[in-house]
């Protein structure tokens, strides 16, 4: 269904969420599962709403050691 979207979507596809702390960095790439602090997920997605560069994309997340704002802008 969403091949056939106009739509501009950006799919975030977090591993589990804990209740912690946010780091402020993110993995995008995650080879092993990896926990998700809350405030990280919702910084996320507060800042990929209107990044082209993120348009049709499935974005995996875990917790990481990336910066979010440099791992968005590598999406």
């Amino acid at each position: 269904m969403i091949n056939n979207s106009k739509l501009d979507y950006t799919i975030l596809a977090p591993a589990t969420l804990e209740e912690k702390a946010g780091t402020g960095k993110v993995n995008f790439k995650p080879e092993k599962f990896a926990a998700n602090p809350i405030p990280d997920v919702a910084a996320v997605l507060a800042q990929i709403l209107d990044k082209k560069n993120t348009y049709g994309k499935v974005i995996n997340m875990t917790g990481g050691e990336t910066p979010i704002s440099e791992a968005i802008a590598e999406v």
